[in-house]
C-alpha cells in the first residue's frame, strides 16, 4: 500500500525537505526518517531569529497537497513560539 510523505520546514521562511515518497518503500522510509533525525539535532542548537512563519509553511504544504487524489493531511509541529 502507498504510504506517501513529504516534509516541510518552517522558520522565518519555509522550504520542502522531502518531495512526495512512498515510505512503504524502505530506502525512503529510511530517507524520512534521516530527515526527522536531522531535524531533532538541528532543533537542539539552531536558533531562528525570525520568528515561527507558520503561514509560509501551511502554504507550502497546501501547495503540495493540491493535486493530491487520495486522503491528505498535515501535521502541524511547532515550538509554540511566535
Amino acid at each position: 500500500a502507498q504510504r506517501n510523505l513529504a516534509i516541510v520546514v518552517f522558520g522565518s521562511d519555509a522550504s520542502t525537505r522531502m518531495d512526495w515518497g512512498n515510505v512503504a518503500n524502505q530506502s525512503t522510509k529510511n530517507q524520512a526518517l534521516s530527515y526527522i533525525d536531522n531535524l531533532q539535532l538541528a532543533s537542539s542548537s539552531y536558533q531562528d531569529n525570525g520568528g515561527t512563519n507558520t503561514h509560509a509553511g501551511m502554504m507550502l504544504a497546501r501547495n503540495l497537497l493540491k493535486n493530491r487524489e487520495a486522503s491528505s493531511y498535515v501535521v502541524v509541529l511547532t515550538d509554540g513560539a511566535p
